[in-house]
């Protein structure tokens, strides 16, 4: 009876010994999973940065990660465990494939990373200075300006790749100027980097995020300019238009606008003037009251074209004798010769001719003798100036009673 209990014992045991490797082989078998979209960590970025570099792009890579171990083991396993890194450490400026580490726990293995290398752009590493401009919205400024602005800090550094801050255009204080009131008030805008495009770029390190702007909010006023010009244009040159703006826009608080119905400037002497010119005009204006940015640059324009100069022979032939009395004769030197200056705006000198002149000697009342008469030259174009040279003749009258 005791054989037979020993037997079974043997038995059970072996039987439990079976089911045990049965179920560690058959029930535990080796498996893999797939682990994606995992970030990669970037190491020694600072080495980067004191060798005057940048990471510039997808600053957040992913990779997939498959691992494979025993089922029971891979179930224990979660995102958290697996670590996945790219060392930068000794990489250059341009395109980089930075090789990706990946660290798992013991009892799995990683048998595959996708992509086992992660593309990396480093660039220079810069800063740059900009002044802080104010831009008003457009809501609240119908008949309204902002004036006496002030703005700290008045510039800012900024720091960051080279190739973002190429295409840095300004960087703005966006405020509204309902914010702001007719005695003046100080208020915080947040900074904004934009391009020429006037988008927003990211990734720039700013020496202040906020900037403080002080400000007035005044009324304006558009009223009648009234001013003097004083001389004239020299006649050797040719002005085309002389603009002279009748109006002019100020600002200041409501009650002090209201009772300006015009406003005088100082005269502007346009005798000096050779060539085109803006002359800036100098409004007379109480003290509390100021030009508003519409008329800032508010001028005289005067359009000049360059002044040139032309000769040309005029023999006898060309001179009209007008005025001889009936039965009369006349004689002249006919181996004279006279010379015409001509002045005038250089695009009328281009076609200038002898043409465009008539030349008269008139004997209107002149009896028997030798006479000395001036030689009048006519004209219709706008020549600035016409001299002949010499400008009188000499001629011979006689016959008749």
């Amino acid at each position: 009876m005791l054989k037979n209990n020993n037997v079974i014992k043997v038995i059970s045991l072996l039987s439990a010994i079976v089911l045990w490797i049965y179920v560690i082989v058959e029930e535990n078998p080796t498996v893999t999973q797939k682990y994606e979209t995992l970030p990669v960590q970037i190491l020694n970025e600072e080495s980067l940065k004191q060798r005057g570099l940048i990471l510039i792009g997808d600053s957040n890579p992913t990779v997939t990660v498959t691992v494979e171990g025993k089922r029971a083991e891979v179930n224990k396993i979660t995102r958290d465990d697996i670590l996945v890194s790219a060392d930068v450490f000794g990489y250059s400026r341009g395109e980089n494939y930075i090789p990706v580490n990946v660290t798992v726990p013991d009892s799995v293995n990683a048998v595959e990373i996708k992509p086992n290398k992660i593309q990396l752009q480093i660039d220079e590493l810069i800063s740059i200075a900009k002044t802080v401009e104010v831009v008003a919205l457009d809501e609240g400024l119908e008949g309204k300006e902002l004036s006496d602005i002030v703005v700290q800090p008045e510039e800012v550094m900024l720091t960051g790749a080279k190739s973002i801050l190429d295409g840095v255009d300004s960087v703005r204080a966006h405020v509204s100027p309902n914010e702001f009131t007719s005695d003046g008030n100080t208020i915080t805008s947040t900074l904004l980097i934009q391009n020429a495009e006037g988008e927003t770029l990211e990734n720039i390190a700013l020496s202040s995020k906020t900037a403080e702007i002080s400000a007035v909010l005044l009324d304006k006023k558009e009223v009648p300019l009234n001013i003097e010009i004083l001389g004239e244009i020299d006649p050797n040159y040719a002005a085309t238009a002389i603009n002279v703006p009748d109006k002019i826009t100020i600002k200041g608080k409501a009650e002090d606008l209201a009772g300006i119905e015009s406003v005088e400037a100082k005269p502007i002497d346009i005798s000096y003037v050779i060539s085109t010119v803006r002359i800036p005009i100098e409004p007379i204006l109480p003290s509390e009251i100021r030009i508003s940015d519409e008329s800032k640059d508010i001028n005289v324009y005067i359009v000049v074209n360059t002044a040139s100069a032309a000769e040309f022979n005029v023999d006898t032939g060309k001179i009209e004798i007008d005025g001889l009395a009936i039965g009369k004769r006349y004689s002249i030197d006919e181996q004279a010769n006279y010379t015409l200056t001509v002045s005038g705006a250089e695009t009328l000198m281009k076609g200038a001719s002898l043409d465009d002149f008539r030349f008269v000697v008139n004997l209107d009342g002149l009896g028997n003798g030798t006479h000395i008469v001036p030689i009048e030259v006519e004209y219709t174009k706008a020549y600035t100036k016409v001299t002949i040279t010499p400008n009188e003749m000499q001629i011979t009258i006689n016959g008749g009673q």
